[in-house]
């Protein structure tokens, strides 16, 4: 089960734009078959936040582009593989990326 919201937030300078982004979502998984008994649980691709920026110039002719995104990371849910001792679901990994063009 899948579901969050997204927001966008755009603006045009001249010939140059400006965008930023806020994606809040949740997704979960089920498995009836489990042994831990659990109905629905996060998915290993559940992330609650990611936040994006972008900015492109055109000076004519070349573009120069950038971009930024930072999400909140992803869990490490439970596993039948992973020991249950070490497991923690709530701990995320956050990252973050630039990205430039010329």
């Amino acid at each position: 089960m899948m579901y969050g919201m997204d927001l966008q937030v755009k603006q045009y300078f001249r010939k140059h734009e400006a965008w930023a982004y806020y994606t809040l979502s949740k997704t979960e998984e089920h498995f009836p078959f489990m042994p831990d008994n659990v109905d629905y649980r996060d998915a290993p691709q559940d992330q609650r936040h990611e936040i994006k920026g972008a900015l492109l110039l055109h000076f004519n002719p070349f573009f120069f582009s950038t971009n930024y995104v930072y999400g909140s990371g992803f869990g490490s849910p439970p596993s039948i593989y992973n020991d249950p001792e070490n497991d923690d679901p709530e701990e995320r990994y956050p990252y973050s990326r630039l990205d430039v063009a010329f």
